[in-house]
């Protein structure tokens, strides 16, 4: 195997046209994934933005002057309420094997690493009209259902455990995930005291 490793490495050095450029073959890919990303920005739903799909990460070989024969890279696909996981699978692949029309010796391999299928319940649950009903009395919040463009533990609640759920709580979700996030403690208090009389409410305790 080593052997084989240091033949292969010796004949793209010193003929880089015999090598198979991977990263090549990856770039086609990363630009029909860009053009397919603007396709489904036509998708609309309700309460959520349009899904995307985006290429986040990319690994070639770790030397500069040997042709890549591998090329790695991630992509990350959100989706909206009615998109399958299969449907969303099968199109990647189709976007993925459209390369093989400017490479013929193309080849890949794709694997799925994390699922947070998205999901939603109607508007006129009760645990949906309560919690907004308070939520426009107490902490003022415009009485309208809304959706989340991130990925929370809603989905375990409706899609596994087959129960309705909602997701509410303190914040500002444009301060998440980056440097001095926080919360204020008026926020916090705010939002138990929501959570307090809209729960006693749904439990038949007031």
């Amino acid at each position: 195997m080593v052997s084989r490793v240091h033949e292969r490495c010796i004949d793209t050095c010193k003929y880089p046209e015999k090598g198979i450029n991977a990263i090549s073959m990856a770039a086609h890919a990363i630009v029909e994934i860009d053009k397919y990303n603007k396709v489904l920005s036509k998708k609309k739903h309700p309460l959520v933005p349009s899904p995307t799909i985006k290429v986040t990460m990319v690994k070639g070989r770790a030397k500069e002057n040997i042709i890549p024969e591998p090329c790695w890279f991630a992509i990350d696909r959100g989706m909206i309420p009615g998109e399958k996981v299969e449907d969303v699978e099968a199109e990647t692949r189709r976007i993925i094997e459209s390369v093989s029309k400017y490479f013929p010796k193309f080849e890949y391999t794709m694997k799925t690493v994390m699922i947070y299928e998205p999901t939603e319940i109607d508007p006129t649950e009760r645990i949906a009209e309560v919690f907004l009903k308070y939520a426009s009395e107490i902490a003022g919040i415009e009485k309208k259902p809304w959706g989340a463009p991130y990925s929370t533990d809603m989905r375990n609640f409706v899609n596994d455990a087959k129960w309705p759920a909602i997701i509410f709580g303190p914040g500002d979700v444009s301060k998440a995930h980056r440097p001095n996030e926080c919360i204020s403690i008026g926020e916090v208090i705010t939002a138990m005291k929501v959570i307090l009389v809209a729960s006693a409410e749904i439990l038949g305790l007031k």
